[in-house]
């Protein structure tokens, strides 16, 4: 259904390039014509509702990823929440953006400048040149607006509907990695709780949906990385619990 309606959208592009181009046809044999010019005004601007919050996690170099939020105002504003994962640091930016056709151009307060393209209901972070970054991390460098009447609950749950349906047409694991709330040490024992399924940002649906749930804890001040089994939604395939450290075994 999907790819028909892509296709029927296709076509009607096409068909509006034909009669268009018919009707100058048409108007060029007329002796009392005038020539007009037909400007070509299709553009993120003008086409699609660019205005809005975006969210993503950026690749980083020395932690598991940035959780980055960009909000654009239709004053031409925007701020920019960037949350270093696993490292107890965040930083707000604020500035103003023009957008050139599908290139967004953002100037931060102090005068740093970045630059993204407008896509359908994303934002995908370009180089210095304005050209796409490549390579492995290319599609990381995405932030993105859930549909206009969604909650960010039903995004994610759709969004999860549609890995399932991958992976059961093409008989596939898809491994999804997410990052958990920033978790809070107990103010009285001094103790960080455990994270669980339900920890994670967004929605609850991370844990029903999933067939198995794995946690990959590290715990820096012993140096030990514990690993636990949450979930094994078919019980013939396995049962929950801990990985002991290798040093226990």
């Amino acid at each position: 259904m999907i790819m028909r309606k892509i296709i029927i959208l296709v076509c009607s592009c096409f068909l509006l390039a034909a009669c268009g181009n018919s009707a100058k046809t048409n108007n060029s044999t007329s002796a009392d014509s005038t020539a007009t010019e037909v400007v070509d005004i299709h553009n993120a601007e003008t086409s699609l509702d660019y205005e809005g919050t975006y969210k993503g996690v950026f690749p980083a170099a020395d932690c598991p990823g940035i959780e980055t939020t960009l909000t654009l105002n239709p004053d031409k504003t925007f701020t920019l929440h960037s949350v270093y994962i696993d490292r107890d640091s965040s930083f707000d930016e604020k500035g103003t953006y023009t957008l050139e056709g599908n290139i967004l151009t953002l100037k931060e307060e102090g005068g740093e400048i970045s630059y993204y393209k407008v896509e359908e209901n994303k934002v995908r972070l370009l180089n210095d040149d304005k050209q796409e970054i490549t390579g492995a991390l290319a599609e990381h460098y995405i932030l993105s607006n859930p549909q206009p009447g969604q909650t960010e609950t039903q995004y994610i749950s759709n969004l999860l509907n549609k890995f399932t349906e991958f992976a059961v047409q093409h008989n596939c694991l898809l491994v999804v990695v997410v990052h958990p709330r920033k978790m809070n040490r107990n103010p009285v024992t001094g103790i960080t709780p455990r994270v669980e399924m339900y920890d994670i940002n967004g929605s609850a649906d991370f844990y029903n949906k999933a067939d198995y749930g794995i946690i990959v804890e590290r715990d820096k001040e012993v140096g030990v990385t514990r690993v636990y089994v949450d979930k094994v939604k078919f019980k013939h395939l396995g049962v929950g619990g801990m990985r002991p450290p290798a040093d226990q075994h």
